[in-house]
């Protein structure tokens, strides 16, 4: 079979479909026939590796009461009955792995066929801990339009189809064994978390002068896999943002971020505010705002510093019971001494505020002292990392991690703490 023939007819049918139903709602101009001659081009990267997890189901370190099992008795508050847990941290090996391609039919100005496949994932040596593994496979199928290029700037526009699945399982945090339910806690719906992907996304990106900016949108069905017995977390997932980088002064630049999500579930109710789901609350729908403003500042030839500070908000357009309000901030290192070596440290602290989520979702009536039932549910995360990155040759590289995140609730189902080692290695062609 002629490979490149091939993939030429394959990239004039796309372009022919794609165009005639204007996905994008851009006109995508004829390549000429001197741009045609342009190589077609083939990027893929493998990035693999062994780690050490030292908290694998993200469990709570020390005993505590679990007020979401609890029970009221008859018209007192608070609840009554509620269990004392002991939870079993576990740790042990994994093996984590990221795989990307991407084909572009020819890299000249004009339009070309672009595909793209992603997988990364992580899985478990031992077998108490396969429960914790997660993969997620996504692929793009579209037309790339390079509308110009000069010297290292382009303009483009993409449009296309995504398809994908990704695998979650849901476990107790407690234990590592899959979630149970039920009056005699015996219905599993470990798999309700995982779910397949079909959508169209778009994107713009240009650059004009000292100004970097672009705009991208998304539009997908997430079919989650259905426990019948519980609630089903399909949703349309709906998200549009954009982006603008300029250098503000000498060695210093600022790049500003925006992200809007909408997600329509299409049976899972809304929380109201004394914690409960009811079908008469209707339909639950989230209104994601996100905003990043990140500072580069170059210190010197191989030190560069970055100040990242990102709010995050929610909406769950029935009480508010799902609403926050997130402060980030972060600071992130980069090290480059050398041609081979980069060393990256980065830590970042978050905060969020709920206004009327429960810790453990305990029903307590809306009028009630905050001395009775369960209070407000505060969360705050750090995270920090320190990577380096020893460069083989120009396709390959070594690379030693080792990761830090810890949450602080007033949920303790959630509370945590967790250290992470791992090493790989890296080839990209």
């Amino acid at each position: 079979m002629n490979f490149k023939l091939t993939c030429k007819k394959l990239h004039l049918l796309a372009t022919a479909v794609l165009g005639g139903i204007g996905l994008g709602g851009v006109s995508l101009p004829v390549v000429h026939a001197a741009e045609e001659q342009d190589a077609y081009k083939i990027k893929w990267s493998a990035n693999v590796g062994l780690g050490y997890d030292g908290n694998a189901y993200r469990t709570h370190n020390g005993i505590y009461v679990d007020h979401s099992i609890a029970r009221p008795a008859r018209n007192a508050l608070p609840a009554i009955n509620a269990p004392t847990i002991t939870p079993v941290i576990q740790s042990g090996f994994f093996v984590p792995i990221d795989l990307r391609g991407k084909y572009l039919s020819h890299k000249g100005i004009g339009t070309s066929l672009a595909v793209s496949a992603n997988a990364d994932g992580r899985f478990y040596l031992e077998p108490d801990l396969t429960n914790a593994n997660h993969h997620k496979l996504i692929g793009g199928i579209g037309i790339n339009n390079l509308l110009a290029r000069k010297g290292g700037r382009e303009e483009a526009i993409y449009a296309g189809a995504i398809i994908g699945r990704v695998k979650n399982f849901f476990y107790d945090r407690d234990t590592g064994k899959a979630w149970m339910v039920g009056r005699a806690a015996d219905k599993d719906i470990s798999m309700r978390e995982s779910y397949k992907v079909l959508g169209l996304e778009g994107q713009y990106t240009n650059e004009m002068g000292y100004i970097r900016y672009g705009a991208h949108g998304s539009l997908e069905e997430r079919t989650h896999d259905d426990p019948v017995v519980s609630d089903n977390f399909s949703n349309t997932y709906i998200r549009f943002g954009g982006h603008a980088e300029a250098k503000i002064i000498a060695n210093s630049s600022l790049k500003l971020t925006y992200q809007h999500g909408f997600r329509d579930f299409k049976e899972r109710n809304p929380r109201d505010l004394t914690g409960r789901r009811r079908n008469a609350n209707g339909l639950l729908q989230w209104n994601d705002n996100s905003y990043r403003a990140s500072l580069r500042n170059k210190l010197g030839t191989d030190i560069q510093l970055y100040l990242d500070y990102n709010l995050n908000t929610r909406v769950d357009n029935f009480q508010g019971y799902d609403d926050f309000t997130e402060h980030k901030f972060g600071i992130r290192l980069d090290y480059t001494p050398g041609d081979v070596w980069r060393i990256r440290v980065a830590i970042a602290r978050a905060d969020v505020n709920y206004d009327n989520a429960l810790a453990f979702n305990t029903i307590c009536n809306v009028t009630c002292p905050s001395t009775i039932g369960q209070p407000r549910l505060t969360e705050s995360r750090i995270d920090a990392d320190i990577r380096t990155e020893y460069e083989l040759n120009k396709q390959q590289s070594i690379w030693v991690d080792a990761d830090y995140s810890s949450v602080d609730t007033n949920d303790l189902r959630y509370d945590y703490s967790r250290n992470q080692f791992m090493i790989g290695g890296k080839s990209a062609f």
